[in-house]
Parts: C-alpha cells; sequence; structure tokens
C-alpha cells in the first residue's frame, strides 16, 4: 500500500472583485494494487481532503479504483471510477468581450464543487509493438459556479455568492495507436 499527504497554503488575490482569501488545502491519500489472477487488477484507493478558507471549512472523501482485465494475451479491458473536488470555483461570465473571469472561494452558500467520472477502455496489441486503444469517459460535474443569465461581476450589485449552481455532463471518446519504432 501507499500512503501520501499534503499541505498548501495559499492567498487568492482577486483584484477584480476586491477580495483576499487564506486558504490551506491538507490530503491524505492512500492505494493499494492487487494482483487478484494473472488474468484480473485492480487498484483501489481513498482520498480526503480538507479546505479551510479564511471564514469556512470544507471536506471531501475521494474514491478511486481502476480494474484491469485480460480475456486474451492480446486483449485489455479497462474501468475506473473516480470522484475529485476542488476548493475555489472559477466564475465566469460570458456576455462581456473582455475577459471577466474570477475565483471564488468555497462558502457556506456556495458549496464544494466536485465530479464524479467513470471510464472504459480497450485495448488490442495486433503484433508486438502494435496496439489499437480506444478509451471513453463519463463525467458529471456537481455545484457549478455561474451568473445567472445575463449578470456579470460589472453587473452585479449584490453578493457576489448570488449565483446558481448546477450541475453538468461531459463525455468523450478517444483512440491511440502505438507503431513499432521505425515502422
Amino acid at each position: 500500500p501507499i500512503i501520501d499527504d499534503y499541505s498548501i497554503k495559499e492567498t487568492l488575490r482577486d483584484e477584480t472583485i476586491g477580495s483576499t482569501t487564506n486558504s490551506t488545502t491538507i490530503s491524505v491519500y492512500a492505494e493499494d494494487d492487487w494482483d487478484i489472477s494473472h488474468w484480473l487488477k485492480a487498484n483501489i484507493g481513498l482520498r480526503y481532503v480538507l479546505y479551510s478558507l479564511s471564514d469556512h471549512t470544507a471536506h471531501s472523501l475521494e474514491p478511486r479504483a481502476s480494474v484491469r482485465f485480460l480475456p486474451t494475451d492480446q486483449l485489455a479491458l479497462k474501468l475506473s471510477y473516480a470522484r475529485m473536488s476542488q476548493g475555489f470555483h472559477m466564475l465566469t461570465s460570458g456576455n462581456i468581450v473582455m475577459p471577466s473571469d474570477i475565483w471564488v472561494p468555497v462558502t457556506k452558500r456556495l458549496p464544494l464543487m466536485h465530479s464524479d467520472q467513470v471510464a472504459a477502455g480497450a485495448g488490442y496489441e495486433f503484433v508486438k509493438g502494435l496496439t489499437l486503444e480506444v478509451e471513453g469517459y463519463y463525467k458529471w460535474m456537481h455545484n457549478l459556479a455561474e451568473y445567472r443569465d445575463g449578470a456579470s461581476f460589472l453587473t452585479t450589485t449584490g453578493d457576489w455568492q448570488d449565483v446558481a449552481g448546477h450541475t453538468a455532463r461531459r463525455c468523450c471518446l478517444k483512440k491511440k495507436q502505438e507503431r513499432p519504432q521505425g515502422g
């Protein structure tokens, strides 16, 4: 098993809205590789993260898991899941021409942004050194911060926290082909 930890202290200064936020992020991650058999392997991990901001503390438990199945010597099938979180939101306004992105911290009213992602893939080795891999993923993102329609930091007269959180979904498919050196 592998256990890792880290701590980050940073200060976020946003001149656009005139705010300064001090934050500390502390996390602990543990994982283990399991060789269940010669054709089935798994990696399971768990991360705990604590976000301490100027006036608020938030935390998240983030499981991760991946499995590799080898039905034949040439074919590999993979499946994975991961949960991730973030203590700062990028608040973007798309209704003006100049750049208007600002970073805002998690607050009591604006919870941690987090995502869940599942991925699956297959790889086939045609001959030694010639492999084709296809992978796809689906991602759910929760508690994303965004301005209400038509609003921006220039037109908002109240608290910047008067934003709407929403859920978004993304998916993607990619392929990778490897050829032998010099081939």
